[in-house]
């Protein structure tokens, strides 16, 4: 009985360890397909991983392949309907914001220039470049554009600077400032301050530039306007005080009389000699083609821009004297509601 039981024991430990044995050489092959790679084990064993990219074709080509899924991604935001439209409607207003500033340069840059240019003292040049502005402006730009016009309208007229209403002409005999005033249709004052002439004579073989356009004159009651025209451009605007309750009256008339420190004969006939605190008409008068109503000054310069007077259209002294050393006599006149 002790013997079967000592070589079943036997039998038993050599199978044991023929299993065993059996076992130690496969577990190492089942570790490795079950058993994920010890962390630290990369840095021994994946030699030959990394060596495989560093020495292969395709590895070295794939920055190339990237490329294209990059260019390619806006296409996926048009699948978002909302970010594509957003993404659209950016690009074509920036592209209409620079057609129209290469076609219509913005207001500020129109004035910058033309101030620019009158610095340089280039105001022929400034002139011509604002009225062809002019001609496309509107609202604010329009009037910007007419206020510049009216700053450099008496430098220019009274000076040699050249015109093209300026006409170029030598004094021959038998010439005088009234006569060629009334030859080209200008004042006196024009021809002297345009040639600066100090006195009332001129001398044969002068050279002179004399103004000789057309002037006529707009007055609008309801803005309490007066502007300025030549060959019909824009010469300058001036501000005025019109008639109250709307007695400035309306339609074509034109320039009858001139008169310096003018005495105002009121209502009642009563005479006011110019200088007096009551006479109304300030420095200077010129009267149109309707008994009792003309242009004149005014002592009251706040009543400027108002519909205050007695029915005349007055500006300022300083104005009015402008005005009337620039206006012949026969200058039409339009008033307007």
């Amino acid at each position: 009985m002790t013997k079967k039981i000592l070589s079943h024991r036997a039998a038993f430990t050599g199978g044991a360890a023929k299993f065993i044995f059996m076992w130690l050489l496969v577990a190492p092959a089942v570790f490795a397909q079950t058993t994920p790679p010890p962390i630290k084990e990369p840095d021994q064993k994946s030699e030959p991983a990394k060596s495989e990219p560093a020495k292969s074709e395709p590895t070295k080509s794939e920055p190339a392949k990237v490329e294209p899924t990059k260019i390619a991604m806006p296409a996926v935001a048009v699948s978002q309907p909302a970010a594509t439209s957003e993404a659209i409607a950016q690009p074509k207003s920036q592209i209409l914001n620079l057609k129209s500033e290469g076609s219509n340069p913005p207001a500020g840059s129109t004035l910058d220039e033309l101030q620019k240019l009158k610095a340089a003292d280039k105001l022929t040049e400034a002139r011509a470049k604002a009225l062809e502005a002019l001609k496309t402006a509107g609202g604010d730009e329009k009037k910007s554009i007419e206020d510049f016009l009216s700053e450099i309208a008496a430098p220019l007229i009274f000076s040699k600077r050249p015109l093209p209403e300026k006409t170029e002409y030598s004094v021959v005999t038998g010439d005088s400032l009234a006569l060629l005033a009334k030859k080209f249709g200008t004042t006196v004052d024009v021809i002297r301050k345009g040639n600066n002439l100090a006195g009332q004579t001129v001398r044969l073989g002068s050279r002179l530039r004399i103004f000789n356009g057309k002037l006529s004159i707009v007055v609008n009651k309801s803005q309490n306007t007066l502007t300025l025209l030549v060959n019909d451009q824009f010469l300058k605007r001036y501000r005025v005080g019109t008639g109250q309750y709307s007695t400035t009256p309306t339609g074509t008339f034109k320039i009858t009389g001139k008169v310096a420190q003018p005495t105002w004969y009121r209502p009642d006939g009563k005479s006011i000699p110019y200088g007096d605190k009551e006479n109304l008409l300030g420095t200077y008068w010129m009267s149109i083609d309707v008994p009792g109503f003309g242009i004149h000054g005014t002592w009251e310069p706040d009543t400027i821009g108002k519909q205050s007077s007695q029915g005349c259209v007055r500006l300022l002294n300083s104005d009015i004297e402008e005005l009337f050393t620039i206006v012949p006599e026969g200058t039409p006149v339009i008033i307007q509601d």
